[in-house]
């Protein structure tokens, strides 16, 4: 193939629920008024999914943005369960989102990618239409690794975990992680999938929300209450495509793919050498246990 620079994955989430809070504030950037923040939806009782929304007011051609004027009428007008409780909270469908990756590094000078869902058009639902709650993607990728995954206890959990590259915009390329917790898809992939290919994967987006109760005794007076609250943030596998063929127009090819990865690894490192990163830290990494390539 003589591709030169990356097209931009096909890259799809679809989300459907109740809403629960709008987080939307109106600020300055770069001396450009925008409008940015998340919405949270409802899913069910222990899921919810956060979308991330950001625009100017204005286009580069000094007209308003349809955009920023849309996600006013969010802001203002939609209705949540935290001001006025589930039964009058707005239920929305949005179809135009995608997934993104967020780099920072922690305070512990640790790299930390955390995958998140953008988009510019919530659509409320009219009164009647029947509620599917739903967060749900289609992505393309390029096979980086695949690997077992591993717990805490540095046990083989049976699940896998494709570590994919995402071309986003400009040629860049941006990694995510999906497990594959199916038994059947595990013996699947297992099979079928090797690094180095090109194929659209279809799941769930699991952030799910648990909270625990522990009480401590105490020596005199009232017993000590601990809230322990963990956030299960997941890109579910419930699918995948064919590998596509090596003479695929859309198959992303390996040099470009390296080349985009090696522009990237620059990013990370003005990254880090922006923050004032404690000696001996180290970078996270998924436990390299399975099958990968040498980039």
């Amino acid at each position: 193939m003589s591709e030169t620079i990356l097209r931009e994955a096909d890259n799809k989430v679809f989300v459907e629920g109740t809403v629960s809070e709008i987080n939307f504030e109106i600020k300055e950037i770069d001396g450009k008024e925008a409008i940015m923040g998340d919405i949270v939806i409802q899913l069910d009782d222990d899921s919810i999914c956060t979308v991330d929304i950001f625009s100017y007011k204005f286009k580069k051609d000094g007209n308003e943005n349809t955009i920023f004027k849309g996600l006013s009428t969010v802001m203002n007008e939609y209705k949540s369960i935290a001001k006025f409780g589930k039964e009058e909270a707005d239920k929305v469908r949005i179809s135009g989102a995608k997934l993104i990756v967020n780099d920072y590094y922690n305070n512990a000078g640790v790299l930390k990618s955390d995958i998140k869902i953008q988009t510019n058009f919530i659509n409320r639902m009219k009164q009647g239409e029947e509620l599917n709650p739903k967060a749900e993607f289609e992505v393309e990728l390029f096979i980086h690794k695949i690997n077992d995954e591993i717990d805490k206890n540095n046990e083989l959990t049976g699940n896998k975990i494709i570590s994919g590259l995402v071309p986003v915009y400009d040629g860049k390329i941006v990694p995510m992680d999906f497990i594959v917790k199916d038994p059947e898809l595990v013996q699947g992939i297992e099979s079928l999938y090797e690094p180095g290919q090109t194929i659209k994967l279809y799941g769930d987006v699991n952030i799910s929300i648990t909270t625990t109760k522990t009480i401590v005794p105490v020596a005199i007076g009232k017993p000590k209450e601990i809230i322990n609250t963990i956030t299960t943030r997941e890109l579910i596998v419930t699918g995948g495509s064919e590998p596509y063929a090596e003479d695929d127009a859309n198959t992303f090819n390996i040099e470009t793919i390296k080349n985009a990865m090696a522009v990237r690894n620059e990013f990370l490192e003005e990254l880090k050498n922006k923050k004032d990163t404690p000696r001996g830290s180290k970078i996270s990494s998924v436990p390299n246990s399975g099958k990968k390539l040498p980039f």
